[in-house]
């Protein structure tokens, strides 16, 4: 059963005061009180004379006093500057910059199709240059029959000449077929 205060109701032995011989434990006359209801009977309403206290709620009302106020927290969403077709700007910076990089590296490549041959030299046709990386080919199978001959054990001075002369016509071999390889070879007029 709740009594008014919102505390369960107390049996009536609780209710009814007490003597104040009874509070205070002994049965003699003193003069300082024992007891905190005594004590604050003077100077206002007592702790004692409220049963039931919410402390949870007298808590909470410290507490929010005591600290200060504390900003509330902020959910940061960026918000990205988007333009008519809903992609993000950054992005678009992004994608100049690779488009810008890549034409880049075509032109020092040379590449690109158009009037990027230098003075004094011209655009090697692809039929032209299919003939000389044929030649090359054949070229390349020459020397390296030509390196299987050469004897397991180089020993004099003549073999050794013979294979170090093989061996570099057979490197720029090699690297003229790289040369031959791409899709646009220039040559000196």
């Amino acid at each position: 059963m709740l009594s008014r205060g919102g505390c369960p109701a107390r049996d009536s032995a609780e209710r009814k005061p007490r003597p104040s011989s009874a509070v205070r434990g002994d049965h003699g006359n003193h003069s300082r009180p024992s007891s905190v209801g005594e004590a604050d009977s003077n100077s206002g309403p007592s702790r004692a004379s409220s049963p039931c206290r919410n402390f949870v709620s007298e808590n909470r009302s410290r507490a929010a006093k005591a600290r200060p106020p504390s900003a509330p927290p902020q959910r940061k969403q960026q918000q990205m500057s988007k333009d008519e077709s809903n992609i993000p700007v950054y992005l678009q910076r992004v994608k100049q910059a690779i488009a810008s990089e890549e034409q880049f590296i075509m032109q020092k490549l040379r590449l690109l199709k158009g009037d990027d041959v230098p003075p004094g030299h011209r655009l090697l046709p692809t039929a032209e240059r299919l003939e000389i990386q044929s030649a090359l080919q054949s070229k390349k199978a020459e020397l390296n029959s030509q390196f299987a001959k050469l004897p397991l054990r180089i020993q004099t001075l003549g073999q050794r000449q013979r294979a170090s002369e093989l061996e570099k016509s057979l490197h720029e071999v090699e690297e003229a077929i790289k040369q031959m390889s791409r899709d646009r070879v220039v040559v000196r007029m």
